[in-house]
């Protein structure tokens, strides 16, 4: 079951159109805005939803006569919260929602603030454990670096810049992801709480961390051995150009005295 008729599409953009209503800007890891659009549109941001709302005097939520086909399409695992009067179950990219009409707008903002913020949290998890193969595969350049391996040089400061940015998202987040912000009060700020308890936040940030310190470790090391053997290399190259240049120098006087020897 599909509930198009009662589907809200959250979605995060970068600048509003003249439809949308603006639940929320939010500042990091970039400036965009969570919105609620005229229209459903295909889920393009990690942090876009789509709910499903159903409310309060339908009756009991029952699955999966209100939706539970619809919801088990999407991927991960269903984050299941019950409140007073509220009722929600999320998984990334679609929600479902049971609640007062009067408070759903609140609730909203809560669900699009989360989502935003664990969708970014788990693109960055993911882009991380793809680059496990790429940091095996520098990791001996953390202790030696051969004159083959600096054709590599540009590739590997790539893989470190991505690194740095993806340390750089997660701090810029790290507040947002452990509490939601103040505009958010009431029935809705214990809505976020508990979408960060049950999706395990706090220990996938420090899981996140972890993985973090090892490749910078990793690139840190990597860095100061290419630079040490580029300079070695360099002087190294130095000292045969002025060997050579001795050496021509030597043979011009060579040159010079058997000429005047011959005169």
């Amino acid at each position: 079951m599909t509930p198009d008729s009662n589907l809200i599409p959250l979605r995060i953009v970068d600048s509003p159109a003249a439809s949308d209503v603006v639940l929320l800007h939010l500042a990091d890891p970039r400036s965009c805005y969570a919105v609620r659009c005229e229209n459903q549109t295909a889920l393009k941001a990690p942090g876009d939803l789509d709910v499903c709302f159903v409310p309060l005097k339908a009756g009991p939520l029952t699955l999966p006569a209100e939706g539970g086909d619809w919801l088990a399409a999407a991927p991960g695992h269903t984050l299941a919260i019950k409140l007073r009067g509220v009722e929600v179950l999320w998984r990334p990219g679609r929600a479902m929602l049971h609640c007062e009409a009067e408070t759903a707008d609140a609730l909203l903002v809560a669900l699009a603030e989360f989502s935003h913020y664990e969708g970014e949290l788990r693109r960055i998890e993911a882009e991380v454990a793809h680059t496990w193969d790429e940091l095996e595969q520098d990791s001996p350049l953390a202790f030696e670096v051969a004159p083959a391996d600096l054709k590599r040089t540009s590739e590997v400061g790539q893989r470190m810049g991505r690194i740095l940015q993806h340390r750089i998202c997660a701090a810029r987040m790290e507040q947002h992801l452990y509490e939601a912000t103040p505009a958010i009060a009431g029935t809705a700020q214990k809505l976020a709480e508990e979408l960060r308890e049950r999706a395990r936040i706090e220990q996938r940030m420090e899981a996140l961390d972890t993985q973090l310190e090892v490749a910078e470790g990793v690139y840190e090391m990597a860095a100061q051995r290419i630079g040490e053997f580029t300079a070695a290399h360099e002087g190294q190259r130095i000292e045969w150009i002025i060997i050579v240049l001795l050496g021509a120098e030597a043979i011009l006087m060579l040159f010079d005295v058997l000429m005047k020897h011959h005169h």
